[in-house]
């Protein structure tokens, strides 16, 4: 375990909001500037994209592990230790939420594969029969039910993995339970910040 793979549980965080918030979110200033409409406001949406993913969400995260050292009395462990354990936390909620922003994309607009694959270069073949295929969204109205189910699987598995990271980190287990509370909260904050952007 080291402080790269930590920085990458954490960009999981960040990039996921950045995505969808410049596809899937109401602003249309923010799609303007991914899509470089200007090489000014591109510059900016990059400049936003670099300080979210390597200043704030770290620097949150940072403050987080703080508080758990604190919290748990124990003054031997390091905070790269608390900060680099508990990183793997967000692994399994940085994959629940991809999987549930990837349903967000495919299940409206998954019925164009059949149109393409038939149709690969818009050439006018048919290679399977199905180039005339309709769009037509799949399980739209299920889609809040799976993401939330997806959502609350990978908080599931988050907090079981974190409470054994809490054992592991520090030295007893009542160090351990009081080390847990701010990153238990900071776990289900994030996963409800995450609910409310899908499901708004």
């Amino acid at each position: 375990r080291g402080l790269d793979e930590a920085i990458k549980s954490l960009t999981m965080v960040g990039v996921l909001f950045a995505l969808f918030v410049t596809m899937q979110g109401p602003h249309g200033c923010v799609k303007d500037m991914a899509r470089a409409a200007s090489l000014a406001e591109y510059g900016l949406f990059a400049g936003a994209y670099v300080a979210l993913n390597f200043l704030l969400v770290p620097l949150l995260f940072l403050a987080v592990s703080y508080l758990s050292k604190v919290a748990s009395g124990n003054r031997e462990v390091s905070l790269t230790r608390v900060f680099v354990e508990f990183s793997y936390c967000l692994v399994p909620l940085g994959l629940a939420r991809w999987a549930s922003f990837s349903l967000g994309v495919f299940l409206p607009n998954g019925s164009y594969l059949p149109r393409v694959l038939s149709d690969p270069f818009g050439a006018g073949w048919n290679l399977f029969g199905t180039a005339s295929y309709a769009w037509t969204p799949w399980l739209t109205g299920a889609l809040p039910y799976l993401q939330t189910g997806i959502l609350l699987a990978g908080l599931a598995v988050s907090l079981e993995y974190g409470r054994r990271f809490a054992s592991r980190i520090f030295a007893t287990e009542a160090e351990a339970t009081r080390g847990w509370v701010p990153m238990l909260i900071f776990l289900v904050g994030l996963s409800m910040f995450f609910l409310w952007l899908f499901e708004g």
